[in-house]
């Protein structure tokens, strides 16, 4: 793959180069000087297309582009702190705040083309530069490049605010070029259209409203309860696009333009439709028009007025000895005017039959007999709206011994038998992970944010809810607290529910003894309550160890470090629900593989690829068990996790067994 650079310095060369290098090694990279130039090469097929940070003029018809953000998964600047001098150099993106707090009484330099990071990390680590300021995930890059210089130094992160414009690059290319192809689900995110139910907000899935908690724009239809926007983030654009009789806020093909341009932008776009997005929704035509530029996209149904008409009002659809089912068709035609509604119209109509698994065949000879054609193609969908779904589709007269072999004496799956036309119609996925089943297990922000990011590339998540320790279970324990002057712990949730049970019993956090931590998973819920664990412990302190469950390395860690301690076990209320089927397990902390383990056993994840942090406890258990397993990257955890940057590492698109 040959890429030109255009109109880029030195900072954003190095910051695009690395970016796309993650996820496609193979790449060259041309620079250019000039808008015509990179044109001609793409005409020319000289290049597969071109990155620019220039607005994007109005190219030829045969073009197209997308963006990707030097700010996406680190939404802040990150300054790299030296031990002298009064010297601050800044990249030429990091903002105007990130700059001020370090450049007071400083002398400040902007770095420039010319600049090299060599020459600036030196001059940081020999004491030349005070700090080097470095924006977005460049500094993520940087740490990789000079892990053994900037390992030694000191870090800090400094959080934007949301209004800060982000810095954008825009890649150009000929429609249709399969190399470019090839990386836009790294980049843009998954298009969600979501059900909204019909008038009433309660009537929306917990799905759909997840989906618009994290929404970057969201396009909504009229007919719906406005309140639903209300989970919409203050920082999001909505926008009404609704359809009503003679009056449109947006004609169609405005609507579809508009969620493939906010889309290209790599924004978080949801479509709000009406009711059920599938039933006189036009999600048929969006999505046709989504699909001509490779954007993944995935459906959330909604209650359709159909289901709700039948609830509130007593016509059932399918009342027991009265009817065996309905048929719902529209009297107007495409274009408008009225369509005809007479049996020959009627029978052209799909056909879709509940219950009817185990009577396929009779079901199409009867209708063979009835005048349809045994070549009428007929889809069998199993397990309908549950994880397990799957589709076998064919015609009348081969359904039966396609389906024969999921049919069983028992657990056969339910089935809805559909015939007509529609059934040879099928959405494309162009998402990476392709409804892969995956399980995340951890604390709840992290669970949350990698949970979104994964639905972004098209995974579907569960997300593994831990067992608690009851705070009351350490009343015995604060009674003689005043024994010890350190208290341990190697869980999170543990140490999370003992900080409560200790604000309530003595209504007074400055008394909490200094606490000691096993990893820095266990340090971030100290950190909630604005309090920072010890450092280190020494021979004199006497120290409390709890737990739920035993970490017998740091418990021996700990003895041969202080003369004095004791250890406490308390007990976890377990959460035994049933867990479904998945491909891919990531633990993001201890606490939550062995809250698992002791819960489910590892018959769920002995036959997919899980992911686990290191820790030698775990490694040593999952060796004896042969579990398929990676390792977590020890500088995975930040704020936002880049998910896209283990893409490539992992060979997500070619490995049998994909994970993050």
């Amino acid at each position: 793959m040959k890429i030109g650079l255009l109109d880029l310095g030195y900072t954003e060369s190095f910051f695009v180069q690395r970016e796309l290098e993650y996820i496609e090694e193979s790449i060259n990279f041309v620079t250019f000087i000039s808008l015509d130039e990179c044109l001609k090469s793409i005409v020319e097929n000289k290049i597969d297309g071109f990155i620019t940070t220039m607005d994007i003029p109005e190219y030829a018809d045969n073009l197209d582009w997308f963006s990707f953000s030097l700010y996406e998964d680190y939404p802040y600047d990150t300054a790299f702190l030296g031990r002298a001098s009064n010297i601050v150099i800044a990249s030429p993106h990091a903002q105007k705040e990130s700059i001020e707090k370090y450049s007071n009484n400083r002398i400040l330099k902007i770095s420039d083309e010319n600049s090299n990071f060599n020459n600036i990390i030196s001059k940081l680590n020999n004491g030349r530069v005070y700090a080097f300021i470095v924006p977005g995930k460049l500094a993520h890059y940087l740490e990789i490049e000079y892990s053994d210089v900037l390992g030694t130094l000191m870090k800090d992160d400094i959080s934007l605010k949301n209004n800060i414009p982000e810095k954008m690059f825009n890649v150009i290319f000929k429609e249709n070029n399969k190399n470019i192809l090839k990386l836009i689900p790294y980049f843009i995110k998954t298009v969600t259209f979501i059900g909204a139910g019909t008038g009433d907000a309660n009537l929306c899935t917990v799905a759909g409203i997840e989906a618009l908690k994290s929404a970057d724009i969201c396009l909504h239809d009229s007919l719906l309860d406005y309140s639903l926007l209300d989970y919409v983030s203050k920082n999001a654009r909505i926008i009404n696009v609704g359809k009503r009789y003679h009056k449109h806020s947006a004609e169609q093909p405005q609507i579809n333009k508009l969620i493939v341009e906010y889309a290209k932008k790599g924004l978080r776009v949801v479509r709000l439709k009406s009711g059920d997005p599938s039933i006189f929704g036009r999600l048929a035509e969006e999505i046709n028009y989504i699909e001509k530029f490779h954007i993944p996209y995935k459906v959330i149904p909604g209650l359709s007025s159909l289901n709700a008409m039948s609830a509130h009002t007593g016509i059932v659809l399918t009342r027991r000895g009265v009817n065996r089912g309905f048929c719902v068709m529209s009297p107007i035609k495409h274009g408008g005017g009225f369509a005809p509604i007479d049996s020959e119209a009627r029978k052209k109509l799909p056909m879709v039959f509940f219950m009817g698994v185990r009577v396929v065949d009779k079901i199409s000879r009867d209708l063979v007999k009835e005048g349809f054609a045994p070549q009428t193609k007929a889809a069998m969908v199993f397990s309908i709206g549950n994880r397990d779904e799957f589709i076998i589709r064919g015609n009348l007269d081969n359904i039966k011994e396609k389906i024969q072999p999921y049919i069983k004496k028992e657990h056969t799956p339910p089935g809805l038998f559909v015939v007509g036309d529609i059934t040879a119609f099928e959405f494309k996925d162009f998402s990476l992970l392709k409804q892969r089943k995956m399980l995340v297990a951890g604390s709840r922000n992290r669970v949350n944010s990698i949970a979104v990011r994964l639905m972004d590339f098209g995974a579907s998540v569960t997300l593994y809810r831990h067992s608690f320790v009851d705070a009351g279970v350490f009343y015995d324990i604060l009674d003689g607290i005043d024994k010890f002057n350190t208290i341990a712990f190697s869980e999170g949730r543990v140490l999370d529910s003992f900080v409560k049970a200790f604000i309530d019993y003595f209504n007074d956090i400055t008394k909490l003894p200094h606490i000691f931590v096993s990893s820095e998973d266990v340090a971030e819920h100290l950190k909630s309550f604005g309090i920072t664990p010890s450092n280190d412990l020494n021979k004199n302190d006497k120290i409390l160890y709890i737990y739920s469950r035993r970490d017998k390395y740091f418990s021996e860690m700990l003895r041969k470090t202080a003369l004095t301690i004791e250890e406490k076990a308390c007990h976890r209320i377990k959460n035994r629900a049933d867990m479904l089927n998945f491909e891919t397990a990531i633990f993001l902390d201890s606490e939550s593989f062995w809250d698992f383990i002791e819960t489910h056993g590892t018959k769920s994840i002995n036959q997919c690829s899980i992911w686990i942090p290191n820790n030698r406890e775990i490694l040593s258990f999952v060796g004896r068990n042969s579990l398929n397993f990676n390792l977590i990257p020890d500088d995975f955890f930040r704020s936002h996790s880049d998910i896209r940057f283990l893409f490539n590492d992992l060979n997500i698109v070619s490995k049998e067994s994909i994970a993050i």
